[in-house]
């Protein structure tokens, strides 16, 4: 039958699958809360001996570091020592520029500024030490692949300047963070500033910004206009280099970093930092290029025994002549590159000295800016015939003449046997011709007849106090002094033997 018009028909929903979960078995549960309780041990013992590691590693840090209560006096100041030649012009400067401390309210605005711009933007918002800036520095290298910007903050600096050597190792960067935060702890922001503004190395012997201010703009640091104060913030990343007296180009490059980095910090305007920087006159270094450091250097030594523990500045004023030291350094170069070819002669040394002892020249070597080493003054070399003079001196002291006579032939004296050079032997002669030929035979009989005690004798008035050697071979000159000493024994021979103080 067909069905019924009546009749509804409705479809049957389909079944509906329902998802089950197993239950987790016992030993799932067990082996979740063995793995938690696992974390949970091994996390807390590695915290625990970190704490510990972390613990004993500052107190090894901390056990050798300075005292920090008297980080913002200023008592400690190098005297500065000016040495002059005789005509009046510097040939060095020693010791630290450093003015009276000037409180940091009394220093230009622009000039701190410029400072924290350049330097530690952040600086009034770290602990001491800025973890973003440190972590923007390690981005910043690693992009470079070398170390184009530092993470030290000014707190970390003035550390380093305080209590730190300038090595760049760990343990220095470790010690430097934890004077950082033992600073920040006992310090004001300010006091902190205030200390490394007045501390802080600015190039030609300068610490501080209101030494740096007189010596190269001749103000205050209280009256730094924006390009001033820039150009002293630029000189913070290398005093030298970007120096407005050493490289006028280069500081303006440099000043102009420090302008952009002040406007990006909010400190100038866009017009201010794009004005034309114009970088004032500044007087180069009055030191002329006489090639006088080594000079110098020696004065500085002698000095030991005239001055002791001063805390003045002084200015000494020496016998050096700026023409003879030209001289002398043309032909100590000269000199050298005649022998270096053939002989390969790389350094020497030369002193012209005046009857009475004074010194008017002096080169240590042919360059100081590569060797510091002084081989007028330091360097000990055996003067070989040089020294034959002395042998004659002391047979003049014991009843001797020049025209007196000796024979100059092969000669054998137990097992020492001199030779003349290319074996060359003239026979009878005068001491004062064995002298000026410089006859080995004749010198070494010479000491032998008049004994090795007496010449000692005779060199140790003369100035020569290094140990003499015990043998013949002495009179060939064989025992090693300085080129000062042996200088000064010929200077006495052109004064009549008399010996002036130097």
């Amino acid at each position: 039958m067909p069905p019924s018009k009546n009749k509804k028909i409705t479809k049957k929903a389909p079944k509906r699958r329902v998802k089950t979960t197993r239950p987790r078995s016992k030993k799932t549960t067990q082996n979740q809360k063995s793995t938690f309780r696992f974390i949970l041990k091994w996390g807390f013992l590695a915290g625990f001996w970190g704490l510990i590691f972390v613990a004993i590693a500052i107190a090894w840090l901390s056990y050798d570091l300075p005292d920090i209560k008297s980080a913002v006096k200023f008592d400690d100041k190098r005297p500065t020592i000016i040495v002059l030649a005789a005509n009046g012009d510097e040939l060095a400067r020693y010791g630290d520029m450093q003015s009276l401390p000037i409180k940091l309210e009394a220093i230009s605005p622009y000039l701190k500024n410029a400072v924290i711009a350049i330097e530690d933007h952040r600086f009034y918002q770290h602990f001491g030490i800025d973890p973003v800036g440190l972590a923007r520095a390690m981005v910043t290298n690693f992009q470079a692949g070398r170390i184009v910007q530092g993470g030290s903050t000014i707190t970390q600096q003035l550390a380093k300047n305080l209590f730190l050597t300038p090595q760049r190792t760990l343990t220095r960067k470790a010690k430097e963070a934890l004077l950082a935060l033992y600073l920040e702890n006992r310090y004001t922001k300010d006091e902190i500033f205030a200390a490394y503004l007045n501390r802080v190395y600015l190039g030609a012997g300068t610490y501080g910004v209101e030494a740096a201010a007189n010596n190269y703009f001749k103000k205050s640091a209280a009256e730094l206009d924006l390009v001033e104060s820039a150009i002293i913030a630029g000189l913070l990343k290398a005093p030298s280099r970007y120096a407005p007296s050493n490289d006028p180009e280069l500081t303006k490059k440099r000043t102009t970093v420090v302008l952009k980095a002040m406007l990006n910090a909010g400190y100038i305007s866009e017009e201010q930092a794009n004005n034309e920087i114009i970088i004032p006159d500044v007087a180069k270094n009055t030191k002329r290029s006489y090639g006088g450091r080594y000079f110098a250097d020696w004065v500085m030594e002698e000095m030991r025994s005239y001055v002791e523990n001063t805390k003045q500045d002084l200015i000494v004023q020496t016998t050096l002549n700026p023409e003879y030291q030209s001289y002398l350094n043309r032909q100590i170069n000269l000199t050298l590159d005649d022998l270096s070819e053939n002989r390969d002669a790389q350094q020497g040394a030369g002193i012209i000295m005046s009857h009475d002892g004074a010194v008017y020249a002096l080169v240590g070597g042919r360059d100081y800016s590569e060797s510091q080493f002084n081989r007028a003054t330091q360097a000990k070399r055996q003067p070989g015939s040089a020294f034959k003079p002395i042998i004659y001196l002391t047979m003049m002291q014991n009843g001797y003449d020049p025209t007196d006579t000796i024979l100059d032939m092969p000669v054998q004296i137990e097992e020492y046997r001199p030779t003349n050079f290319k074996d060359k032997y003239r026979g009878e002669m005068s001491l004062q011709k064995a002298m000026a030929l410089s006859t080995n035979t004749v010198a070494v009989m010479a000491l032998h007849h008049i004994g090795i005690p007496a010449v000692k004798d005779t060199a140790l008035q003369l100035g020569i106090t290094e140990r003499l050697n015990y043998d013949l071979s002495l009179a060939l000159g064989t025992s090693e002094t300085d080129l000062m000493n042996l200088t000064s024994v010929y200077a006495i021979f052109a004064h009549g033997g008399r010996s002036e103080e130097r």
